[in-house]
C-alpha cells in the first residue's frame, strides 16, 4: 500500500457531495424506458437471494439518442411478506458504489428487508456504472506526490476515460434513480442516504417529491455545505471533543496529559517532509517513508470518523512524538480502508461542479485548525484540470418538503457534525433530528441508529418515534496503552519530552 499526500481525497468522509439539460430535466414528460429483467446475481459478494439487472440511460440527458451508459442495479427482494414500498439506498463519498452496501444493509436492517425490497443503484461514475476511476497513488511510492505530479496523473486519467465527466453531477444522477424506479415498476419509494448520499436524497426529494414516502438522512450534507470548506473547523471540533473526553477519563489524562500540545509540536516539526520508519501492524514489516505535516493531519482527520479508531489517536500522537510510528501505521490502515473502492473521478465531477466554485478559499475558518487550508488547496488544484458540469439555479437553497424525514447525526462526527443536520431539518416541516451521543460519522451501523431507522420506515410518524436510545450511547474508552484503556506511568521528567 503506497502512502501519498493525496490520501485525503479517499477519506473526505465523511464525508463522502448541466445546464445543457437543466431546462428540460424534471419538466418534460419522462421518456419511455426499456423493460428490464431481474436475474440471479453472478457476483459472489452479494447476498444469495440478490437479483441483478442494468438500465441504459443517456450520458447527456439533452441527447437521448446519443451515447448511452449502463447503470448497475442490485435488488434484494423482501425476505418475508413483501409488497410495501421499496427502500432505495444512496451511498456516500461522493464516489462509493451503492451495490457495495447490499450485504451489510441486509444484515443491519433485517426487519425492514422483511417487508420491503432493497434497491441499490451504482450512481453514474461509480462501481459498475461507467466508473470514473483515477488511481491517484503510485504503487510502492515512499515519497509524497507533488502537485504537478498529481495533476499529470489526473490529465492522463481524463485521456483514458470513456466518458464526459460534465454529466456525472448529482441532479442528473437523481434523474437516473427515478428512471430506475420507473423501469422496475415501483410507485412510491423510501430513501436512505448516508453522508454525500444525504445530498443526493435531498436533490431527489426536490426533483421527484411525488414519488417519495419517507426519507432517512444519516450524517447530513445539506445543500449549503460546500466540500471541503467546512472540514477544517468541523474536524477541529471533533479533535477538541476527543481532548475533552481524555481529560475526563482518569486513565487517559494520566497517560497523555498534554497530547494536544504534543500534536501541535509534531505537526510543526514536519513542516518540511521527513523520512521515518513505520512498522506495518499486520505484517510486522518495517518501511521507510517520507511524510509531512499535512499527511499526519489527514491521518488524524480520517481516524476521527469512527469513535473506536479515534480512541487510538492520543496513543498514536504520543508514540510518534517519541519516534514510534507503529500506532500511526494502524491508523493509516484504517484510513486506507475508508477509501477503498471510491471513484475519485466521480468525486471530482460532483465536487468541482457543486462545491469548489462556491468555496471561500480565504476563509478564517481554516485558521487555528490542525487541517488548515490543505484540503481546500488540494481540491482547488485538482478541479482546475477536471471538466466541470453545470448545476441548476438555486441549487444550494435549502430543500423544503413535508415528506416525513428522519435526520440522524453522530455527536462526534468530524465532517458532517450535528450542526448540519439541524440546518437541514429546519426546512423539512415533518422531520425529527436525532443526535447519537458518543458516535462518529454515520449512525446506521450502531444498534440504536439501525433500530431508529427500522421503526421509522415501518411507521414514518416522527411524533411517535421513540428516540430514547440516542442519549444512552457513549464514546468508547480511550486507549491509554497498546492493550487498552489502562493506566500508564507518567513521564518522570517533562523536559525529556522533545519533538522528534
Amino acid at each position: 500500500m503506497s502512502i501519498t499526500r493525496t490520501r485525503f481525497r479517499r477519506i473526505l468522509g465523511v464525508v463522502g457531495f448541466v445546464a445543457i439539460a437543466v431546462a428540460s430535466l424534471g419538466c418534460a414528460e419522462p421518456p419511455l424506458l426499456p423493460s428490464i429483467t431481474l436475474s440471479r446475481c453472478a457476483e459472489p459478494d452479494y447476498p444469495i437471494d440478490a437479483k441483478c439487472t442494468a438500465l441504459e440511460v443517456p450520458e447527456n440527458p439533452a441527447s437521448p439518442d446519443g451515447r448511452k451508459i449502463s447503470l448497475n442495479i442490485v435488488v434484494l427482494p423482501a425476505s418475508g411478506r413483501g409488497g410495501d414500498e421499496p427502500v432505495f439506498f444512496l451511498a456516500g463519498g461522493p464516489g462509493q458504489a451503492a451495490t457495495d452496501l447490499a450485504a451489510a444493509m441486509a444484515n443491519v436492517l433485517p426487519r425492514v428487508n422483511s417487508s420491503h425490497d432493497f434497491v441499490f443503484v451504482d450512481q453514474r461514475g461509480t462501481g459498475k456504472s461507467n466508473p470514473l476511476d483515477c488511481e491517484m497513488s503510485q504503487e510502492g511510492a515512499t515519497e509524497p506526490l507533488g502537485t504537478e505530479q498529481r495533476l499529470d496523473i489526473l490529465r492522463a486519467c481524463l485521456e483514458e476515460l470513456d466518458a464526459d465527466p460534465r454529466y456525472y453531477t448529482t441532479p442528473i444522477a437523481m434523474d437516473d434513480l427515478d428512471a430506475v424506479r420507473r423501469a422496475l415498476a415501483y410507485g412510491r419509494i423510501n430513501l436512505i442516504g448516508s453522508s454525500y448520499g444525504t445530498r443526493a436524497a435531498l436533490v431527489y426529494m426536490r426533483r421527484h417529491a411525488e414519488t417519495v414516502r419517507s426519507v432517512v438522512l444519516d450524517a447530513v450534507a445539506p445543500m449549503s455545505l460546500h466540500l471541503p470548506e467546512s472540514m477544517a473547523a468541523d474536524s477541529q471540533r471533533a479533535f477538541d471533543l476527543l481532548a475533552k473526553a481524555c481529560k475526563e477519563q482518569p486513565e487517559c489524562h494520566a497517560a497523555y496529559p498534554d497530547f494536544e500540545k504534543l500534536f501541535a509540536e509534531l505537526l510543526e516539526s514536519f513542516s518540511t517532509p521527513r523520512r521515518v520508519s513505520a512498522t506495518d501492524p499486520f505484517t510486522g514489516q518495517v518501511r521507510e517513508i517520507t511524510i509531512d505535516r499535512d499527511q499526519i493531519a489527514m491521518w488524524v482527520f480520517g481516524s476521527l470518523y469512527g469513535a473506536n479508531f479515534s480512541s487510538l489517536i492520543p496513543l498514536a500522537i504520543e508514540s510518534a512524538y517519541g519516534g514510534d510510528w507503529g500506532p500511526f501505521a494502524a491508523l493509516l490502515s484504517n484510513n486506507a480502508d475508508l477509501g477503498d473502492g471510491l471513484s475519485y473521478g466521480m468525486r471530482l465531477s460532483v465536487i468541482c461542479a457543486e462545491d469548489i466554485p462556491f468555496v471561500d478559499k480565504n476563509s478564517n475558518a481554516y485558521s487555528n485548525t490542525f487541517l488548515g487550508h490543505y484540503a481546500v488547496r488540494e481540491m482547488v488544484a485538482d478541479c482546475a484540470v477536471w471538466p466541470r458540469g453545470d448545476i441548476p439555479d438555486g441549487y444550494h437553497e435549502a430543500v423544503r418538503s413535508d415528506i416525513p424525514t428522519l435526520v440522524l447525526s453522530g455527536e462526534l462526527d468530524p465532517v458532517t457534525p450535528p450542526r448540519w443536520g439541524e440546518q437541514a431539518a429546519r426546512s423539512l416541516s415533518r422531520s425529527k433530528h436525532v443526535v447519537l451521543a458518543g458516535v462518529g460519522h454515520g449512525v446506521q451501523m450502531v444498534p440504536c441508529g439501525a433500530g431508529l431507522i427500522e421503526d421509522f420506515i415501518k411507521d414514518p410518524n416522527i411524533d411517535e418515534l421513540d428516540v430514547e436510545c440516542a442519549a444512552t450511547s457513549s464514546r468508547p474508552a480511550i486507549f491509554a496503552s497498546t492493550v487498552g484503556a489502562v493506566p500508564l506511568a507518567e513521564p518522570s521528567n517533562e523536559s525529556d519530552r522533545k519533538a522528534p
